[in-house]
């Protein structure tokens, strides 16, 4: 799912092409300033991606013995996770970057699919379109409509509980 969605987030901004009056330099020009977005973008790549909260879950999954410790296929595993997560999402950031400049990336994507859903698709400019194209809660409705789960089955409570907080956010 994540080189789906990262690869169609890129290719969509190489289809929409560079903005107008795109601003490439940095928004601050205090020292102070430089250094608070420097450590606000590492906090938001480290946050973005929660892969790190199940390591330790994996890890206790694998034995380990003295003769035999799980630390090396552990650090191979992790590694490649890391490395395969990084191809996906630097792709987004540099080609996002380069299309939209320093403006928030993410907003310029958003309004595109609403764009296209209004102008192309025929959909009404309503709060429940904003719901729909704005949210990470696509992929649960998705899913929800190709595999129809049983209701109230694990994964379709699953599933509703991760959209609707997104969806409260959202709309407000």
């Amino acid at each position: 799912m994540l080189c789906n969605y990262t690869t169609i987030a890129w290719s969509a901004s190489v289809h929409k092409g560079v903005q107008e009056n795109v601003q490439y330099g940095y928004k601050t020009t205090t020292t102070l300033g430089t250094v608070f977005n420097f450590l606000s973008a590492i906090c938001d790549v480290a946050f973005s991606y929660v892969g790190h909260n199940v390591v330790l879950e994996i890890q206790a999954t694998i034995p380990s013995f003295p003769q035999k410790p799980s630390k090396g296929p552990m650090l191979r595993g992790v590694i490649i996770a890391y490395l395969i997560v990084a191809l996906c999402y630097f792709p987004v950031a540099l080609i996002g970057y380069w299309m939209f400049g320093n403006t928030l990336y993410a907003i310029p994507v958003y309004d595109m699919i609403k764009t296209v859903m209004i102008k192309k698709l025929h959909f009404k400019p309503t709060r429940m379109l904003r719901l729909f194209a704005m949210s990470m809660l696509l992929p649960c409705i998705m899913w929800l409509a190709i595999f129809k789960p049983k209701k109230f089955s694990i994964s379709w409570i699953t599933n509703w509980v991760c959209s609707t907080p997104s969806s409260f956010f959202i709309i407000i």
